[in-house]
């Protein structure tokens, strides 16, 4: 079993990080429903085309600006899904000509023809899976010749470039009364001037697409797809091909959907957040009835046990009375180091452990609820190493086993799952594997440096670590939810939470702790708010506060938790997410505060 689980952790998905641009959009892509009659003559100038937001492609490998500019548009109507894409190119050029070739039965091969379109040309390049569950999708290319080569995949590939079991390529399947068109602004094929470029449109029936999807099609306005878009671009024929393309996947495979962008179908206007979840994260409390009855009071449908908690009994207790009151009970799952697995413990280098000895040996508990301070922090709790297969096989079992004693359970709530040094873990385990990213991925194309390299590594390999363990208890337990609150922050990438694949993902937009920080902290709320749903269709983005502070600092605490609140309720948001829940027990005025911001 123990082998088993050292292959998983090398053969995982990972989810590489590449940061927004400052024109990047938050959330999936809007794809607005059009009423108006779209020409296909590749051209894109309809008015439907003029008011879609654009997406800008990036090398499909390292994120980098493309050598000539090149954007995709989405828009659909009751008949057909449409897609135009515009490549700056000073020379448009094409040499394979034919389509589908029909045999015995109807079948198509695309033997050395349509296939050429790959292996020869330039060409857009397309990707929908309908259900946004990573299996049966459908790819199409398409050339300056308007040749088409389209087929569908029942499953994809992990970033290892190994194939998931059973993987099958259908290039038989032909997609008909599809209707496409190029404009070429310039001369095709002729090498001896100067073109500005070309751009398609495509109208793909839905009718055509119902094969691949147990969802409406066409798709009720908030269904949410997912979707490559991307270009392949060659100077002349048979030269190097540069892929560039929406989501950057961190190496040259285009077939990894689990790190495809989202598009959500929308029908005459983008919809408000209408979004309520209100979750708090409980601290021991023995007297039960009472935090039941607070949370109640206040509107929270969800309490999340209290952290390290192996009395079953009391989760039980605390189910049963907190169901009476329509109130869901999560259990809160770590990977804090008991001490009977202290061995399989993160490594920090000299330099950390020295920052960590300082930081615990001075006023404050060190980095207990709160952002680091500085990139040198150290986290002073001991955490496991997820990179281990004894900690996999570990996690595994303690849900297995919280879910088989206590059945009213409404969700696993997953918390201090990170990095103690907000970075990496530099356990001989996990450098081993990363020499082994290092080397097949990234070294060879030198595609980024080695440390570039190790950050990316850390964070794919944490978001894996997190969603696997999701997928396991919904495997366990069918239907039951799962939350996530994103500490400790990983130093690179703070507001990742967007590529949980969990139902409620708490992102911490503010934390009081003996000062109070910038208020423009805050302004991560459009972005938890917005950008929840833009890998995957499951997550809710909660806005997350954390309140550590004494009485002392409290007549500051209700003048800033107001501005809190009122920015959160700014983005139609009646959600929260609050750290300890306790806290209204002790100060009864921060409940009021909540009543009056979040319901008004």
């Amino acid at each position: 079993m123990l082998k088993n689980l050292a292959i998983y952790c090398i053969y995982g998905i990972f989810f590489t990080f590449f940061p927004l641009a400052a024109n990047d959009y938050y959330g999936p892509y809007q794809c607005m429903k059009v009423n108006e009659d779209i020409k296909i003559d590749g051209r894109l100038d309809e008015r439907a085309w003029c008011h879609a937001k654009p997406v800008k492609f990036k090398g499909l490998a390292n994120g980098k600006k493309p050598e000539y500019d090149s954007t995709a548009k989405m828009i659909w109507d009751n008949k057909y899904f449409y897609i135009g894409m515009d490549f700056k190119d000073p020379n448009v050029w094409a040499t394979v000509k034919t389509k589908d070739i029909l045999i015995c039965g109807g079948r198509k091969s695309p033997g050395d023809d349509e296939a050429e379109i790959m292996n020869t040309d330039c060409f857009g390049e397309i990707f929908l899976d309908p259900d946004a569950d990573g299996i049966n999708y459908v790819e199409f290319h398409i050339n300056p010749l308007n040749s088409i080569y389209d087929c569908y995949f029942n499953c994809g590939v992990n970033i290892m470039n190994k194939p998931y079991p059973n993987r099958e390529y259908h290039w038989e399947w032909t997609c008909h009364k599809i209707s496409s068109a190029i404009n070429v602004d310039g001369t095709l094929n002729n090498f001896t001037d100067t073109d500005k470029g070309w751009s398609f449109e495509m109208a793909i029936p839905w009718h055509e697409l119902q094969l691949f999807t147990k969802g409406a099609c066409p798709p009720k306005s908030g269904d949410i797809w997912k979707t490559q878009l991307g270009r392949a671009y060659r100077k002349g024929p048979n030269q190097l091909k540069q892929y560039w393309t929406w989501a950057v996947l961190g190496m040259i495979q285009c077939h990894i959907p689990g790190k495809w962008q989202t598009i959500e179908f929308v029908k005459d206007k983008v919809p408000e957040n209408s979004k309520s979840c209100c979750i708090g994260w409980m601290t021991m409390e023995k007297d039960v009835s009472r935090i039941i009855n607070k949370a109640h009071e206040l509107g929270f449908n969800i309490l999340v046990g209290p952290i390290g908690l192996n009395n079953y009994k009391y989760i039980n207790n605390l189910c049963a009375k907190a169901n009476e009151k329509g109130i869901d009970v999560f259990y809160r799952f770590t990977i804090l180091a008991p001490k009977r697995m202290k061995e399989y413990s993160q490594i920090i280098n000299e330099k950390e452990k020295f920052t960590r000895v300082r930081k615990k040996s001075g006023k404050r508990r060190y980095q207990f609820c709160s952002e680091p301070v500085n990139l040198e922090d150290v986290h002073a709790e001991e955490f496991l190493c997820f990179h281990r297969p004894e900690v996999i096989a570990y996690s595994r079992g303690k849900l297995k086993e919280v879910l088989a004693n206590c059945p009213r359970l409404g969700g696993i709530a997953f918390d201090f799952i990170g990095y103690k040094n907000h970075k990496c873990c530099r356990c001989p385990v996990s450098m081993k594997q990363f020499k082994e990213y290092y080397d097949r991925f990234v070294k060879p194309g030198n595609i980024m440096s080695r440390e570039k390299a190790l950050e990316q590594f850390s964070l794919d390999t944490l978001i894996d670590f997190n969603n696997r363990l999701a997928g396991y208890v919904r495997k366990l337990k069918p239907g039951i939810k799962t939350a996530s609150h994103i500490y400790p922050v990983f130093t690179a990438d703070p507001v990742y939470g967007n590529r949980f694949d969990v139902d409620y993902c708490c992102q911490t937009v503010t934390w009081y702790f003996e000062s109070f920080g910038d208020l423009k902290k805050v302004d991560y709320t459009e972005k938890v708010l917005k950008d929840d749903k833009r890998y995957f269709p499951r997550p809710t983005g909660i806005p997350s506060i954390g309140i550590c502070i004494d009485k002392t600092g409290m007549d500051e605490l209700l003048e800033r938790f107001k501005k809190e609140l009122k920015t959160i309720r700014k983005h139609n948001c009646r959600s929260i997410s609050i750290y300890p829940f306790n806290i209204f027990l002790k100060y009864p005025k921060l409940g009021n505060i909540v009543i009056e911001k979040l319901d008004n």
